[in-house]
């Protein structure tokens, strides 16, 4: 009987400390928390110990609902300082009476930081609210801290979130996002009381930019979440409260056995959940803003938004991820930045344009412009180009500029938008137009054909008769207008077809000028031919025609024949139809001469 009454006290001592979870719900002196221990509260519903979030070694301590399947956390202790070693790495009441974390080394890197305990008497209880409460050892109802005062991106029910600021202590509480799934570190998002002083809670990007409002509490909802009202009825109760210090405001399932919780996600929406057994998910009862793209900066600098998509967020033609492994998490508030910087100085200079303009239709258009009174889109154009911090334009009733970088940008369903022109390195233009074969909306300050290098100037300067970038105009004498920099762009657009210059080689070796030997594929309905042999291909052959006949078009002889650079957007875009232009009679004597 002693032998099986030891036997019995073994396997229990053996598997009590085999155990991932201590039997109580308590942390006090002398009984600190390390690797795969937790404690649970009494109730079995939440769970606090060592997590981990993604696949690297780092540790957080954090608290969870205890029986979901899937780890959902609602508070992070240390969210900016991981540790690297959860066994060796501790939670625990530290002489002063405060709870705090020490990593492996011993070294303090977070604590409830209460400066007046006067003992180390003192306990952590977690509560089945999901409450973290540090407390009088001696005096279960002497509060010192709790985490519902510390609130990360979770608002649980029975936790107050409070308008303004503490009358007594100065505090503000927010709910601020994780960065990404894998890091809890505060991200660019916080949900918490309106700074204007009214009773409704906003959400903001960087702390200043409200980019929604629940709207004013009205004694039953708040007027932006109409739905509450309904929600009351079946779901959940709301209680405000107002004391001498601040006013209050929480919420509570009408039963026990509902699961909710409301997330600040790290996209900056603002989610209320319930959790449905039948489904073993996370079901929406509501989020806002609806539409991803509202929240202000959802796709960071240079980044574009589009509710269409998925993912919603991509980076502007010519820039790329700023930080490549958030991105890849889902976290776009980095934004994007250049793939190529472009020079700028004196854009007049004999060393050539070194930016231009890429236009991209249907845009949403960032904020922070300001207007410029001038009287076309080329002054417009001109007045962005001459200055080195300029990074886009708009002419849309009027010239509207864009310095610094360029925020909130939305793509719209076609026709809802406008065109947004933006700057980029010429030779990223290039590269654009190889990459879309032609088929994009790109616009350039062909002035003077100075994207070309100082390398072609025999072809591009006062070699009579020869054809090249410049229109008729500058050789014949007669008068400029802007019609010659739609010349330059029309032979420009054939080197982006045909991915070479117009006075290279073809492929059988034979020397030509494209322009002329191009004309008869076209006539022939032959545009294949004309494509870059690097694309293999792959292009729209109803695009091709387009852009291959609008070119045409661009270098007719007679300025009168040559159409608006508007109209060539509009062409390109489709929204314009274009027919077979007329052989110039300047590409029909190089012809004839050739035979």
């Amino acid at each position: 009987m002693r032998t099986l009454f030891l036997y019995v006290l073994l396997h229990f001592f053996i598997c009590s400390q085999n155990s991932h979870s201590i039997a109580i719900d308590t942390i006090s002196l002398g009984l600190p928390l390390s690797g795969d221990h937790t404690i649970s509260s009494k109730g079995g519903i939440f769970e606090l110990g060592f997590f981990k979030p993604g696949a690297r070694e780092k540790y957080y301590i954090g608290i969870w609902y205890k029986q979901l399947p899937k780890k959902t956390v609602v508070w992070v202790a240390n969210r900016e300082t991981p540790v690297q070693n959860k066994y060796s790495s501790q939670l625990k009441i530290n002489h002063d009476g405060n709870l705090v974390i020490l990593n492996q080394f011993e070294r303090l890197i977070w604590s409830t930081d209460i400066s007046s305990i006067g003992t180390n008497n003192t306990v952590a209880e977690l509560h089945d609210t999901g409450n973290l409460v540090l407390r009088g050892g001696s005096d279960p109802s002497a509060v010192i801290w709790e985490s519902f005062d510390n609130p990360t991106h979770t608002w649980l029910p029975k936790q107050w979130l409070c308008f303004g600021r503490d009358k007594v202590t100065g505090e503000t509480k927010r709910l601020i996002t994780w960065k990404n799934h894998d890091d809890p570190a505060p991200g660019m998002f916080s949900f918490g009381f309106d700074p204007d002083g009214t009773y409704q809670y906003v959400s903001l990007w960087n702390g200043s930019e409200v980019y929604w409002r629940t709207g004013v509490w009205n004694g039953q909802y708040f007027d932006g979440l109409p739905e509450m009202a309904l929600i009351s009825k079946y779901l959940m109760n709301f209680s405000f409260l107002e004391t001498e210090n601040r006013s209050c405001f929480t919420y509570n399932p009408l039963h026990s056995s509902f699961v909710t919780r409301s997330v600040l996600d790290f996209s900056g929406q603002m989610k209320q959940c319930l959790w449905l057994e039948s489904s073993r998910k996370w079901n929406y009862i509501w989020l806002q803003p609806i539409d991803q793209c509202e929240v202000y900066s959802s796709c960071g600098t240079f980044g574009v938004c589009s509710k269409n998509n998925e993912p919603f967020c991509s980076c502007l033609s010519g820039f790329q991820p700023r930080y490549r492994e958030d991105w890849n998490l889902s976290n776009w508030s980095g934004g994007c930045a250049r793939k190529t910087h472009f020079e700028c100085g004196d854009n007049s200079s004999d060393n050539g344009q070194k930016s231009g303009f890429f236009m991209i239709p249907n845009m949403g258009l960032p904020i922070n412009s300001h207007s410029l009174t001038v009287k076309s889109h080329k002054e417009c154009e001109s007045s962005c180009l001459s200055s080195c911090s300029c990074t886009a334009f708009a002419y849309y009733n009027g010239c509207s500029l864009w310095n610094g970088d360029l925020i909130n940008l939305q793509q719209l369903s076609k026709g809802e938008g406008k065109d947004l022109y933006l700057r980029l390195a010429a030779t990223e233009l290039r590269d654009l137009g190889r990459k879309k074969g032609g088929m994009t909306g790109a616009t350039i300050d062909f002035g003077m054909a100075k994207l070309i290098g100082r390398e072609y100037s025999s072809v591009l300067t006062s070699i009579r008769g020869t054809i090249g970038y410049l229109a008729p105009e500058w050789i014949s004498g007669v008068a400029i207008t802007s019609k010659v920099d739609v010349y330059s762009f029309g032979m420009m657009l054939f080197e982006i077809i045909s991915g070479k210059r117009n006075s290279e080689k073809l492929g059988d070796g034979e020397s030509a000028f494209f322009p002329c030997w191009a004309v008869g594929k076209i006539a022939k309905g032959e545009v294949l031919a004309l494509l870059d042999y690097r694309l293999d291909g792959n292009a729209n052959m109803e695009e091709l025609m387009r852009a291959s006949r609008v070119a045409y078009w661009c270098i007719q002889d007679d300025e009168n024949d040559r159409p608006a650079m508007g109209n060539v957007v509009q062409i390109l875009e489709g929204l314009i139809d274009v027919n077979m232009p007329p052989i110039p009679r300047s590409i029909r004597i190089l012809i004839d001469n050739s035979s």
